[in-house]
């Protein structure tokens, strides 16, 4: 008997929550600290109302656990920042694994996005 994994689930509810949920460009993702295993593997966003929610998944093809820092910035129809700016989240990503992420925000204006990953630490340029 086959088991459904975490990200299987995420991407079912996914399908049925947000029915415009559409595949977004790899250009959309900034990785600060880049690393050969571990990256966003699939990155797609919807509109809900006033929100607008980003849907990453990160992958680490790796053997061991990595550190993973990553922050939404906000954009508005013209490319400018909006909002008072995320701060970091971290995510500790085991060894061959994946882990989708949900993220949003209610602000109106906001009509696109960039996504920033580091892998293994935050250089303190990057803290803004």
């Amino acid at each position: 008997m086959k088991l459904i994994t975490p990200a299987v689930c995420f991407s079912i509810l996914c399908s049925f929550l947000t029915p415009a949920l559409g595949q977004d460009q790899p250009s959309r993702v900034e990785y600060l600290v880049p690393s050969t295993s571990v990256g966003v593997s699939s990155i797609a966003s919807a509109r809900n109302g006033t929100a607008l929610y980003v849907y990453p998944t990160f992958s680490n093809s790796g053997p061991s656990r990595q550190d993973v820092y990553f922050r939404v910035r906000w954009l508005d129809n013209s490319g400018s920042e909006i909002g008072r700016g995320e701060p970091w989240r971290h995510l500790a990503l085991g060894g061959r694994a994946m882990e989708p992420v949900v993220l949003s925000t209610p602000l109106e204006t906001a009509s696109d996005y960039r996504l920033q990953v580091s892998v293994g630490a935050i250089s303190d340029r990057f803290r803004r």
